[in-house]
């Protein structure tokens, strides 16, 4: 059973979000060999890029709300509020990246002990050049989707599934060439652990 997974597993896993234990018990699964996990190498940085973005908008964030204290500060009423308020916030957004990005440090050390990496090849940048336009997919979207598929042409057979919580690769033409290749997309990933749950109780039988 090979399970292909994206950008938004590595995230679920490192910012503790909806559908995490869904993760968990594949990369145990992965982790005992009972399930091929596979992986686009991009979606291995991708989520670094994520993190930053939030960054930036707690920054903006922080910066508007500075500014409301500022005023409130001015007030006899409320200047101590104001300033416990600070101090807190500051803390608390600081503490807040470094505590995510090293969790996200630490989830991509698990998946690159259990899974398999495709590589961003030539034709993997070439494929997602191609196809970008035709399949309506963001750059990032592309090279995962040109992975995947370039992995697919090559892999044995037997039951696949393809795990995103990425809307945007859930279009006729995407589903009718992953299921060309015997390949299923599966939008929650608490759905693709029961499929694959499913899968490994036939393959037992």
């Amino acid at each position: 059973m090979i399970a292909y997974v994206e950008t938004n597993f590595i995230l679920k896993l490192a910012l503790q979000q909806r559908e995490r234990a869904a993760c968990e018990t594949l990369l145990e699964l992965a982790a005992s060999g009972r399930v091929r996990l596979v992986v686009p190498a991009c979606s291995l940085s991708e989520p670094y890029d994520t993190l930053g973005r939030h960054r930036q908008l707690r920054r903006e964030l922080q910066q508007d709300f500075m500014r409301t204290l500022d005023q409130m500060e001015r007030s006899e009423q409320f200047a101590a509020r104001a300033e416990s308020l600070r101090v807190e916030v500051t803390a608390l957004l600081g503490a807040s990246y470094d505590t995510e990005r090293q969790s996200l440090d630490e989830v991509v050390r698990r998946v690159l002990d259990v899974a398999e990496v495709i590589p961003l090849t030539r034709e993997v940048h070439a494929a997602a050049l191609a196809n970008r336009e035709s399949r309506h997919l963001s750059p990032p979207d592309a090279l995962v989707h040109a992975s995947v598929v370039s992995h697919l042409s090559v892999a044995p057979a037997g039951a696949k599934a393809f795990l995103t919580r990425d809307a945007d690769f859930d279009n006729p033409d995407i589903v009718a060439e992953l299921e060309g290749n015997d390949c299923r997309l599966i939008g929650r990933f608490d759905q693709g652990l029961s499929f694959i749950r499913h899968v490994l109780g036939a393959e037992r039988t």
